[in-house]
């Protein structure tokens, strides 16, 4: 199979399997979307999606066992190289009757108020929402965390269980908002948007299917559709 492929490739054509890493929002909310669009138009192509922590999909990236990835944050590795790929925008969320649901305008500060459901460390939304806190005179030991989760999903089924509230992905809740199950609490004068970043490692060869998946990612990504979260 893999000479077959190695074969294709040398003519040109897009086939084989290609395994790609993801982190948790561009893995579950995103990349798949992607992926059915690409194998619609590539179907000799065969895609391994994995999902895990942002610095695992990095170290796994430049180890070779990943051939790319997509991830929430830079963990710095002179193996890899990062670019802006996606957009995405982070809420507070909560469940619905919360305090936090009257009050007129709801700062940074609030969060340190009530329990805290907060991703483990290695997370990119973790990350960002540390560096965030930081750069709003705040630090992450200054909120009351009472429960840390592997996952998005967790963080959001902690929340309907009334056990606090959390920063998570816009994409992550929609379906939840949607239904009225969760609420976006909207900071005053204040988004917290961030990216995605492409992983790739800077020694390895790139095959055919490669090529075509980032190619088409990059295409994929930059149009009107994908770019709802402008950063």
């Amino acid at each position: 199979e893999e000479a077959i492929s190695a074969v294709k490739s040398y003519k040109g054509e897009v086939s084989g399997k290609l395994k790609v890493g993801c982190s948790t929002i561009p893995g579950t909310f995103i990349i798949p979307y992607f992926i059915g669009s690409f194998i619609k138009k590539y179907p000799g192509a065969r895609v391994n999606l994995f999902t895990g922590d942002s610095r695992d999909i990095v170290n796994k990236v430049a180890s070779g066992k990943l051939e790319l990835g997509v991830v929430g944050a830079i963990f710095r590795n002179n193996k890899v190289t990062f670019e802006e790929i996606l957009n995405d925008e982070l809420v507070l969320v909560v469940y619905p009757g919360h305090k936090l649901l009257r009050k007129k305008r709801v700062t940074i500060s609030d969060l340190k108020k009530y329990p805290y459901v907060n991703r483990e460390y290695g997370s990119g939304t973790r990350e960002f929402v540390e560096k965030y806190l930081m750069e709003n005179g705040l630090e992450l030991s200054d909120l009351n965390i009472v429960l840390e989760v592997g996952s998005t999903e967790a963080v959001c089924h902690a929340i309907k269980a009334k056990v606090g509230v959390s920063i998570v992905s816009r994409r992550a809740v929609e379906d939840d908002v949607g239904c009225g199950c969760l609420e976006i609490v909207p900071f005053h004068n204040l988004r917290m948007l961030r990216h995605f970043y492409l992983v790739e490692n800077e020694v390895r060869s790139k095959s055919t299917v490669y090529k075509a998946f980032v190619n088409e990612l990059r295409e994929w990504s930059s149009s009107e559709e994908e770019n709802i979260y402008k950063v």
